[in-house]
């Protein structure tokens, strides 16, 4: 079991850097259904100079892939949402 002394102070440079990339796409499949969808994806990379004996938290990477898809169909007088 590992003990943790508590004057111990970690100094580090620490940079992070991400992003995301959107694409979305629109079908009119007739005057009152519409076909939507969107997809995202996302890169998040934070990485810092800790020098630790596991090298636990040296560099952590995060990835995420979403897709959204819609139909919305017009009724008279409101909009209904079918969501697949």
């Amino acid at each position: 079991m590992k003990t943790f002394e508590t004057d111990t102070t970690y100094t580090s440079e620490t940079s992070e850097r991400g992003g995301i990339i959107t694409v979305v796409d629109t079908i009119v499949l007739n005057e009152k259904k519409i076909w939507y969808n969107s997809l995202d994806y996302m890169q998040w990379i934070a990485n810092n100079t800790i020098n630790t004996t596991d090298d636990i938290a040296n560099l952590i990477k995060v990835y995420g892939l979403i897709f959204r898809s819609i139909r919305v169909s017009k009724i008279p007088n409101f909009v209904f949402f079918l969501i697949h």
